[in-house]
């Protein structure tokens, strides 16, 4: 994007729920209020831990730092299965981003459908 003041090139920026254009050369700025889908989100996600019968300490590991318990508990809900019932957009991204970094398997109901 060019500035309409000076015609240089203008820096995109995104910090925190601002976001806009600035030029570098005079000092020109364009901002507007940024705020991510998923705090608009008003959906009760419920995510279901699929029973393993493999539960390597990595997983083990990933499902209690996930689940926010303690590492018998995860691996017992590793070896039955498990849901996470009434999570906010917010909390339910939190766990699928430690899922994915292990190779639980995993559902989520309803699908969700923000960038991890």
């Amino acid at each position: 994007m060019k500035c309409n003041i000076c015609e240089k090139e203008m820096k995109y920026f995104k910090e925190g729920m601002t976001c806009g254009w600035k030029c570098n050369s005079c000092g020109s700025i364009i901002v507007t209020t940024y705020d991510d889908g998923i705090n608009m989100d008003e959906t009760t996600y419920t995510i279901h831990i699929l029973s393993e019968n493999d539960t390597a300490a990595k997983n083990i590991k990933s499902a209690s730092k996930a689940l926010g318990c303690s590492f018998l508990e995860a691996k017992e809900s590793l070896l039955q299965g498990r849901e996470i019932k009434n999570l906010s957009a917010i909390q339910a991204r939190d766990i699928l981003i430690e899922l994915q970094s292990s190779t639980i398997r995993f559902t989520t109901t309803p699908a969700f459908n923000h960038p991890i």
